[in-house]
């Protein structure tokens, strides 16, 4: 069931092989009835809960290799060496998770354990010792950590509970090392109460652009419905016949009513792998010429803290020339200039952290109209 939710809770088999060895002892032959038994059983209610591994297979290995491409191969690229991101997710377990005050308790409980109770330690941290071995070479991300708060929190509530004061001061330790990832709780809680600036920036798009229109999108910004016309021209790109598309985009094809208001999008970066899109580099569109060539009539651009080198040539043309539609950022209406430029947004697949300078997640948005060129006449 856990490897379903979250496939890197795959580690978990090493916990659930030291198990039956230790419930069998020495016994080889019942340790491998019992591991066969709990692989067939894991393996039934893994497909019964992912059914569509099995019906479309090639999508879902499609899937997974340009996954692991994102994740892991994308760090190994980077040339940073092995377990490279480690020292970023130390610094994540210990100023964000749990904090450091249940983080230094755990290891303290790991100890206490592991000469009090040796094979139920050995059980419960082979999980997360595997999984953070793991992620220590991908691309660091804050949720990838939340597999391992719950060994986390077991070990710190043994070290508290084996601390030989009355109960009321061992209960006052406990409140005071949760006092830190309670109030980062509530902070975070009421930071993704407000609204992405993505949404906003959306709801500014469908309020002022007519449906029909031609925006030119950067991935993981705003999301708008793809027209059924441009999902078409984009299949036909890829794959040639729509009608050879995969089930997903058939059914997206047969919507009726279609959903409303919906654009022709195109995507600005160097390509991706989604047969429903098409991409424009930022080459082929650092002037203006390129944008009217392919169509483009408004264009959505990402903002941080830093420039992005690769935009800042499209965006100056942008500014020279067109029409800001609309703005959106995630800062604080009295966070300062310095302020703002040291601090990043806060993006969830990333190892960001919060900041109070931050007023709502997501990166800062500008929506331009791209200056069309007057018929002569």
């Amino acid at each position: 069931m856990a490897f379903s939710t979250h496939y890197y809770a795959i580690f978990l088999t090493l916990s659930l092989i030291l198990a039956i060895y230790f419930r069998h002892g020495g016994r080889w032959r019942a340790i491998v009835s019992g591991t066969v038994t709990a692989g067939l059983a894991a393996t039934v209610v893994f497909f019964a809960l992912s059914p569509f591994l099995l019906v479309e297979p090639g999508t879902a290995w499609q899937d997974i290799v340009a996954n692991r491409q994102i994740v892991v191969d994308r760090a190994v690229a980077a040339g940073q060496g092995a377990f490279a991101n480690a020292p970023a997710y130390a610094r994540m377990l210990w100023t964000e998770g749990f904090g450091g005050g249940i983080f230094l308790m755990a290891l303290a409980g790991i100890v206490l354990a592991a000469r009090e109770r040796r094979q139920a330690t050995l059980v419960l941290i082979a999980f997360p010792i595997a999984f953070l071995a793991f992620i220590s070479n991908t691309v660091a991300a804050g949720r990838y950590l939340n597999p391992v708060l719950p060994a986390m929190a077991a070990f710190a509530a043994y070290a508290v509970t084996r601390i030989p004061l009355r109960p009321e001061l061992t209960a006052l330790i406990g409140a005071a090392i949760t006092a830190q990832p309670l109030s980062l709780s509530l902070n975070m809680g009421l930071f993704f109460r407000q609204t992405d600036t993505r949404t906003l920036a959306q709801q500014a798009i469908e309020r002022d652009i007519p449906a029909g229109s031609t925006i030119l999108v950067q991935p993981y910004s705003v999301v708008l419905h793809q027209s059924r016309e441009s999902l078409i021209e984009a299949l036909k790109v890829h794959i040639g016949d729509p009608s050879k598309a995969s089930t997903k985009f058939a059914l997206r094809l047969a919507l009726d009513p279609y959903p409303a208001p919906a654009y022709r999008t195109l995507y600005l970066g160097e390509g991706g792998l989604d047969v429903d899109k098409l991409y424009l580099s930022f080459k082929d569109v650092a002037a203006l010429t390129g944008l009217r060539q392919a169509g483009v009539q408004y264009v959505v651009l990402k903002r941080y803290n830093v420039e992005d080198p690769a935009a800042v040539p499209l965006r100056e043309q942008l500014k020279a020339q067109g029409r800001l539609i609309a703005s959106v950022t995630p800062y604080r209406a009295d966070a300062d200039e310095t302020e703002r430029a040291r601090v990043a947004p806060f993006l969830h697949n990333t190892d960001t952290p919060w900041h109070r300078a931050l007023e709502r997640p997501g990166p800062g948005i500008e929506v331009w109209q791209v200056p069309q060129v007057q018929a002569v006449p």
